[in-house]
């Protein structure tokens, strides 16, 4: 049974309709009022529940609860399962009056209720699926939830506190905050609270407020997502044997470590460059991709507006810095593609430092170069130099040219894959990508002995630890 208040329903007419539902038995409810109207009218739930002894699952949306019961009776419907609150107007001691009042809740959803800022579920034996989607700032306490499998916690602000429990059965947890994740100890102990997690996932514009470093140590995590716009944490040190994938997406380059790790581990990096970006953090991503099983690697290129963001060769500086004995990193894809706001402003010689600088320190088996038009003037660009770049390395005297790139005498194959053209021929044509939705793939065979080091460079033989980072 579904009711919907318009304009022209007077409130006595839906508690009339509210009645006649409890009377005869209805198993599903939901009360919605039009969006507008919400604090009109006030749901009679003190006086609905008691008798609503067939209901397994309750509704609401757009309206208002009572502020206390009368009476300070408690409310007791032991058969719901299913509990949703949507933009309705409760408080945290009727919140806290309803949840006691019914025991066998499986699914409780919470959607940017209003005066509702303070979440404490306590021994619900049956909860199975928490999902909390709020506006406003957050407090979060669940504990003694024997059966609870997954949590979706969001806070379009700040996620001041959030404590579970010891949960057993627990498989999935979703994070996302607006601006902070404040309580760093949410992720201790992850062996013995949730023995049993296999997917977890971070989503934070903001920051971890004070926490520059997280310890990460779980038997059964399988999936790692993790999605940040801010500088903390700048470590994550992981220690997930059982781990199949793993996602990150930032700003900037984090300093990763797996203690252990499966050897068919997927992982899925993407980086946005930096406005500034010079040879130091090329060598902060080699870092990164070392500690990395294997990568699928998206990078954003958000090049300076400025025309002239790079002020030295990159292809010299790494390679004085890398020690020679080190290689570049085998991955299985690199996918370049340009922000559109600055990419009018892109010159050739930031591009050119860009591409050569990815390609010494890694060896994509695939490189994507994705096409739109707000693109055309730099990719085209970046297309035909990478074009003439791949053809001339099958040329044995241009690579025997001072002005070729060491990655180039690396390559043994080259192959477009999309669109299925040969490199040499594409070079005889003007490169135009008119349609607007156009991808460069090229699939790359390097040479299996390839190192950072050449008899055109005489690298230092000091280590990645004490290679000075900072930016």
């Amino acid at each position: 049974m579904t009711l919907i208040k318009d304009d022209y329903v007077a409130c006595d007419l839906i508690n009339t309709w509210l009645g006649f539902a409890v009377q005869f038995g209805v198993k599903v409810l939901q009360v919605t009022l039009h969006q507008g109207l919400y604090s009109s009218y006030t749901l009679a739930i003190g006086d609905m529940l008691p008798k609503a002894e067939s209901l397994t699952e309750l509704r609401v949306k757009n309206c208002r609860f009572p502020m206390q019961i009368c009476g300070e009776r408690n409310i007791m419907c032991k058969n719901i399962k299913v509990l949703k609150f949507e933009e309705v107007y409760i408080t945290n001691e009727m919140f806290h009056c309803l949840i006691a009042g019914c025991p066998s809740i499986n699914d409780l959803v919470i959607i940017d209720c209003r005066g509702l800022n303070k979440i404490e579920l306590i021994n619900l034996c049956s909860l199975e699926k928490l999902r909390i989607y709020v506006r406003n700032d957050l407090n979060i306490k669940v504990d003694q939830a024997p059966c609870l499998e997954n949590v979706e916690l969001l806070s379009l602000h700040w996620m001041n506190f959030v404590q579970l429990g010891t949960s057993p059965n627990l498989k999935s947890l979703s994070l996302y905050s607006g601006r902070c994740i404040r309580n760093g100890q949410l992720f201790d102990d992850f062996v013995t609270k949730f023995p049993r997690l296999e997917y977890l996932r971070v989503i934070e514009s903001g920051s971890f407020a004070g926490l520059e470093r997280i310890n990460l140590t779980s038997h059964s995590l399988k999936h790692i997502h993790w999605f940040s716009n801010s500088e903390t944490p700048k470590e994550l040190d992981i220690d997930a044997p059982s781990l199949a994938s793993f996602s990150y997406s930032n700003q900037i380059i984090p300093n990763l470590s797996f203690a252990s790790a499966s050897c068919n581990m997927r992982s899925c990096i993407s980086i946005c460059c930096p406005h500034l970006i010079d040879y130091s953090w090329f060598l902060r991503l080699y870092k990164l991709m070392l500690n990395l099983v294997q990568s699928r690697i998206s990078l954003g290129i958000e090049l300076p507006h400025a025309k002239h963001g790079f002020q030295e060769s990159i292809e010299d500086r790494l390679i004085a810095m890398i020690p020679g004995t080190c290689v570049p990193v085998q991955v299985e894809e690199l996918q370049l593609y340009t922000v559109a706001k600055w990419s009018p402003n892109i010159d050739e010689h930031s591009c050119i430092n860009l591409i050569d600088g990815l390609l010494l320190a890694c060896h994509p088996k695939t490189l994507v170069l994705p096409k739109t038009k707000a693109h055309l003037s730099t990719g085209n660009f970046m297309i035909k130099y990478l074009l003439n770049m791949l053809a001339d390395r099958r040329d044995e005297e241009s690579c025997k040219s001072p002005c070729t790139k060491l990655w180039q005498k690396d390559l043994k194959k080259v192959v477009i894959k999309q669109p299925p053209l040969d490199c040499n021929t594409l070079l005889d044509e003007s490169v135009s990508f008119e349609s607007g939705k156009m991808q460069i793939i090229f699939a790359l065979e390097w040479d299996d002995d390839a190192s950072l080091n050449s008899s055109k460079y005489v690298a230092d033989t000091m280590s990645l630890e004490e290679l000075s980072l900072d930016s």
